[in-house]
This record gives structure tokens, C-alpha cells and sequence, in this order.
């Protein structure tokens, strides 16, 4: 079976989903479309004559390119946009298959017209992501172990402000077709609204209280957090909280600063650190990431404040690469492990502090909830087992009749331990020749 992957910029998942088809028997051609408006997409994809057509996020308009072509066009939704693509018209629906990583988006898609729906959260590659030996080592990368890490975007962005007004231009523009003085109380409604989610956020920046206080704001007065900007359609939750989100971040950072933990991302973490916290610089996403997954003590999940609802990627990385994940709470997590044995959480500032210091003081708990939760990974949570779940869907809707590499993708599946451990003897071994040469 031929897959055609198609990207616009470098999208992480797309590279493990691309490592386990292949190791599946699939036959994966990857297009990146780019910059140069004359690329003819189409064309592309009649040369390379795929079965379907695969991406990680709608593109905009290749839904459109492959129902003119006949061709299934299967998405995986894994990112917050501030940009939301335009609704399908009814022949791109009825050939695109969206798969999101947040169940409230089946809503939204549904009402802008798209019919082949389903929710699939996020997961790890075990090819990728794996330990690197011993059960708490770092593997050479790191001089010592780090009582408590963060590993993610600092979201400090110089277009936060600009998209911000951008926002709130459009959202006056659409006020301003509502009748005489109803106009006037909503805009004051809503910047009632909008201050009241920020003073919340700012009170309590260890609880994610933002998103649903505008959202349900919003909801309240009518209006939809999308708003037309210059054609296009903009998520006004995401536009007026970026800056907030960067803020949140470092609040929650502040809060076991005690504990001096070390932050690695963009250099934007560079402009906002302040001692204790250090900055650790870039890391390369695969063995230096998984060195510092598994030789931290404790790894901070802090979710972006516009997606409070999913887990995070980066809790499904650090268990497949052995490490202890402090997981925020969300809605999806209770669905996916265990509370309390196979991932320990936190919710607020006082719930932050005191897992932190009691999992510092206790090495062997640690060891066994990450001994838990990887089992759980194993078992359901793995990039084979999104696969498996996508293909199955795709054959129960009559898009796909026969998929040769289904029973390999299930073996990869039912053998993800033995496939982590593999990999994780594979590196050593090509480390220790590195090392006598």
C-alpha cells in the first residue's frame, strides 16, 4: 500500500508515523509543498499515484486536491491553531477523514460541514523515544541528574500583541453589524469578559482558568471564538491568550523555584528566566531529549493554557523514554491512565509543590509509577496503536478494502516493549563503536 505524506513545515509526529508505516511494509513517499506558489500539488500526486493521502494538520486546500483526484485525504489534528482553515465545501468533506487529538474540535468540524470524524489523542514512538540504558541515566549528555526539568516552547512570540489587535479589530467589526446600542453592550460585555479570565489566569497562574472562562463568556453572548480576520478565520481564545500562556509557564516554574529546575526550549527562555531557574539551551529531539527524560528526577508537564482539556505529547515521551512525568490534570487524562499508580498529577500551586517534594524524597515511588505507566504506553498508547486505530476506521467506512501492512502495524502494537527495547540496545550499540572510533 503507497501513503503519500504531505507537509507544509516540519512536523515531528509526521516523521515517527513515516518511521512506523515503513517499518510496517508501507510504501511512504513524503511531499513537502513549498514556499514557491507554482507548486503544483496535484500534478505531484498524480506522478506518485498514492492509495491516500496522509498529513499532521489540515493543509489548507489539499482536501480540495484530493477529492478533485478520487484520493482519501486522512488528517491527524495534533496542534493548537490560531489560523483555523476554512470550511469544506461538500465534495472535500466527503473525502477527508479527520482524526483530532481534542474531542471539543468533533463539534466545531461537524458544524463547519465535515462529516468522517473521530477522536485520537496523542502517543509516543517507542523507535524514538526509548531509554538509554540504565533506568535513570542520562546517557553522557548531561553532567548530572536534574532534580526537576521542563522541556517545551517558552510561547514568548513578539506577534502575541499584534495578533491581539488584530482580534479585537475583527471582533468589532462584527459587533458593528448588530442593531443600535445592542453593538455597544456586547463589545463592554465582552472586554468585561476577557478582563475577567485574565484577572482570574493572573490570581491563580497555576490553575488553567483562562480558556473557560472566555469560552464560556463568549458562548454566553452569542458569539463564536472564531472571527473573520482579512478572509481568513481566526481562534480568538488563542489570539488574546499567548502572551498570557508564556506568563502561565513561567508562574508555574516560579512556583518549585526552590528546587532550581532546569528549563530547555527556544531562546525565548533566555529573555524571561530569572535565577534560581536556569536555562539549559536547545536540545536535539532524540537521544539528548531522551537522555533528559530519563536522567531528570522529576519532568514538569505544564500544558499550554489554550488546550487544557488533552495530554500533553511530552507526557507520552517521557514515559516511553523512561522518565517520571509530574502530568497536569486535564479532562482526557483519567481516560488514558490510571490516577494516583500510573501517573501522579498536579492542578494548582499547592498540589505542584507538594508532589514535587514528595517525589524528591521518594526515589522508589517514583520508579514504580514510571514502571506502571510505561506498561499502560505499551499496551495502548504507542504510535503503532494510532495507526492500527486509523487504518481500522478507515476499512469500517469502505475507504480501504485491503491494507497489506495491518498485521505488522498490530504486531508493532502488541510487541511496543520489545520494539523499546530493541531500539534502546540498537543506540548503545552504535554509541559504543562511535566511542572506539
Amino acid at each position: 500500500m503507497k501513503i503519500a505524506m504531505v507537509r507544509c513545515t516540519p512536523r515531528l509526529l509526521l516523521e515517527d508515523l513515516h518511521l512506523e508505516l515503513r517499518a510496517s511494509g508501507f510504501t511512504v513517499d513524503v511531499i513537502v509543498i513549498p514556499g514557491d506558489p507554482s507548486f503544483d500539488i496535484a500534478e505531484t500526486l498524480r506522478k506518485v499515484h498514492p492509495d491516500m493521502v496522509l498529513s499532521v494538520n489540515l493543509i489548507e486546500g489539499l482536501g480540495r486536491v484530493c477529492a478533485s483526484l478520487g484520493l482519501p485525504y486522512v488528517v491527524w489534528e495534533i496542534d493548537p491553531n490560531l489560523w483555523v482553515p476554512a470550511a469544506p465545501s461538500a465534495e472535500e468533506a466527503a473525502w477527508t477523514h479527520l482524526f483530532t487529538w481534542r474531542r471539543r474540535h468533533i463539534l466545531r468540524y461537524r458544524m463547519d460541514g465535515y462529516i468522517h470524524l473521530a477522536h485520537l489523542p496523542l502517543a509516543a514512538s517507542v523507535r524514538r523515544r526509548f531509554r538509554l540504558g540504565s533506568t535513570s541515566g542520562s546517557g553522557g549528555f548531561f553532567a548530572e541528574a536534574f532534580p526537576i526539568s521542563f522541556a517545551g516552547s517558552s510561547i514568548v512570540r513578539g506577534e502575541g500583541e499584534a495578533e491581539g489587535r488584530l482580534a479585537r479589530q475583527a471582533l468589532a467589526a462584527r459587533l458593528s453589524r448588530c442593531r443600535g446600542s445592542e453593538s455597544v453592550w456586547k463589545w463592554d460585555r465582552f472586554v468585561e469578559v476577557l478582563h475577567h479570565a485574565l484577572k482570574l489566569q493572573h490570581e491563580h497562574p497555576c490553575r488553567n482558568l483562562y480558556f473557560s472562562t472566555l469560552e464560556k463568556g463568549l458562548r454566553e453572548l452569542g458569539l463564536s471564538p472564531l472571527v473573520e480576520v482579512e478572509g481568513r478565520r481566526m481562534d480568538l481564545c488563542i489570539a488574546f491568550g499567548r502572551g498570557l500562556a508564556a506568563m502561565r509557564r513561567l508562574r508555574v516554574l516560579d512556583a518549585v523555584a526552590e528546587h532550581e529546575p532546569r528549563v530547555f526550549g527556544d531562546d525565548g527562555w533566555e529573555r524571561v528566566l530569572r535565577f534560581p531557574l536556569r536555562y539549559g539551551g536547545r536540545l536535539e529531539n532524540g537521544a539528548p531529549l531522551n537522555a533528559l527524560y530519563n536522567g531528570s528526577w522529576i519532568n514538569l508537564d505544564i500544558a499550554r493554557l489554550y488546550q487544557p482539556d488533552i495530554v500533553t505529547l511530552r507526557v507520552f515521551d517521557i514515559l516511553a523514554a523512561g522518565g517520571f512525568p509530574l502530568v497536569e490534570s486535564s479532562d482526557e487524562l483519567p481516560s488514558l491512565f490510571e490516577l494516583g499508580t500510573e501517573v501522579a498529577t498536579w492542578h494548582d500551586r499547592e498540589s505542584l509543590r507538594h508532589a514535587v517534594r514528595t517525589f524528591l524524597e521518594q526515589p522508589e515511588r517514583r520508579l514504580a509509577f514510571v514502571e506502571r505507566g510505561r506498561a499502560r504506553l505499551f499496551a495502548e498508547h504507542t504510535i503503532a496503536h494510532r495507526l492500527v486505530t486509523m487504518m481500522e476506521v478507515l476499512i469500517d467506512r469502505g475507504v480501504l478494502h485491503e491494507v497489506p501492512g495491518l498485521d505488522r502495524l498490530r504486531w508493532a502494537a502488541n510487541h511496543a516493549e520489545e520494539i523499546s527495547c530493541k531500539a534502546s540496545r540498537d543506540y548503545a550499540s552504535s554509541a559504543s563503536s562511535c566511542r572506539r572510533s
